[in-house]
């Protein structure tokens, strides 16, 4: 199953930058799970607050077992996010720590992630992956000129409006896992 390997700055394009025939349409069975490691509880059961120290990696068996039991595409969010369909496994490497500061990035980024499955429901895994770099990526660049949590949340929502084709295709950082 090697049918994102050469292809994921592909997929940010079609995406973001062309029209396509799913681009409109409603895409009624979300197929993805959407985990933050800093959500609230850990693999003891335990409860953390948004300043978790857990890496997104511990959780990247768990994750493989619950898309292969489910057939859904899942998430797990950290400084690294790892998507997976139980098989492939997709890491994206953007952001700053400075986001899991601001209320509701985890809300934003699921309907980014909904909005880009939208388009291709073909091809959650890519979409879902495209979707949680672009957000850290809109994330680094607001950050350039935030001064703390409030107003990076502003230059985070101007970033991801500001968002052109060369800067995606330069800036995100997405890597098939072996």
């Amino acid at each position: 199953m090697s049918s994102l390997r050469g292809r994921l700055p592909d997929c940010i394009i079609s995406l973001l930058f062309e029209d396509d025939q799913h681009t409109y349409q409603a895409y009624s069975r979300l197929e993805y799970i959407f985990h933050h490691a800093a959500d609230g509880t850990n693999t003891s059961g335990q409860l953390q607050g948004v300043d978790s120290s857990h890496d997104s990696g511990e959780a990247l068996q768990a994750a493989k077992a619950l898309a292969r039991s489910s057939g859904a595409v899942v998430a797990v969010s950290g400084a690294v996010d790892f998507i997976t369909d139980g098989e492939q496994v997709v890491s994206a490497s953007n952001g700053v720590p400075m986001m899991q500061k601001i209320t509701a990035t985890g809300c934003a980024v699921t309907a980014l992630i909904a909005a880009f499955v939208g388009a291709d429901p073909s091809d959650a895994l890519a979409a879902a992956a495209c979707a949680l770099a672009i957000f850290g990526l809109a994330g680094e660049i607001g950050m350039e000129s935030a001064k703390g949590p409030a107003s990076l949340r502003m230059h985070l929502i101007d970033a991801l409006y500001g968002l052109d084709e060369q800067t995606v295709t330069s800036g995100v950082k997405i890597a098939l896992v072996p």
